[in-house]
This record gives C-alpha cells, structure tokens and sequence, in this order.
C-alpha cells in the first residue's frame, strides 16, 4: 500500500512538473555571504604581520588599513637588489672603456659620489686595467708573430 501512495505521487510530481508553465517566474538578485561575514585577507607575496590595526568584529570601510606587515624581509632584499644593480653599473662602465680601449672606466657620477660603492669601483678599475695590460700584451704577441 504504502509503495503504491509512493508511486502515485511521483507520478503526480512528475506529472505537474512536466504541464506547468515556467513563464511566470519570480526573478530576483541576491548575494550569498558567509556566516557572519568574514573575510580572508592574504598579501599576494606573504610577509610578517608587524601590526594589526583592527579588532576582531569591528566594522570597516574600504581603504581602511588593516594590517601593517614587516618591512625587515622586504628593506633586505631591496638593498640585496640594489647592491646588485650597483655592481652591474660599475661593471657596465668597466666592459665599455675595455670596448672602446680607454685606459680607465668612466663611472655614472652617482656612483663616484657615493663613498659605500668605493671599493666596487676601485676593483672594477683594477680590473679594467688587468685586461686592457693583458689585451696589449696579446696583441704584442701577435704582431711579433706576425713579423716573424
């Protein structure tokens, strides 16, 4: 009896479901939220959390700071890049008085004026000197060659 009543209002379901018009159907927008609205906040590369500026709860409008992350990892890695740029410049300097058979490097200005990069410039000049000494002797050798 009870798989008959079952069977029957399937059927009747199924039924309805087939004749009835869908055409008069209500529309309507919304969002969907989470319980109690909270959000993750996340730094696209990550770091320390320095500071939180906020409490748990408190409502906030955009623009608001949040959270103050730790510059220690980011000013480290500044100066690690900027160090290195340094460097490239000196040896930019170097490569081209070595191209254009000058005796000495010619510097950027913000590099000679700056006493912290002193020794780079100091070895990239050396150094310069070392090839340009080392490239005059080849070209000696050859010559002679050339002679003989």
């Amino acid at each position: 009896m009870a798989a008959t009543v079952l069977v029957v209002a399937i059927g009747a379901a199924l039924l309805l479901g087939a004749y009835t018009p869908l055409d008069g159907a209500v529309v309507a927008s919304g969002t969907v939220v989470v319980e109690g609205n909270v959000k993750k906040i996340q730094h696209p590369t990550g770091g320390v959390v320095g500071e939180i500026s906020v409490q748990e709860g408190a409502r906030v409008s955009a623009g608001d700071l949040l959270v103050r992350l730790d510059e220690t990892v980011m000013r480290v890695n500044l100066e690690i890049i900027l160090n290195a740029l340094t460097t490239e410049r000196a040896r930019l300097g170097r490569l081209q008085a070595l191209r254009d058979g000058m005796k000495e490097p010619v510097f950027p200005q913000d590099l000679i004026e700056d006493a912290r990069v002193r020794g780079v410039l100091d070895g990239e000049a050396r150094l310069a000197r070392l090839q340009l000494t080392s490239q005059e002797g080849q070209k000696k050798e050859l010559l002679e060659r050339i002679a003989q």
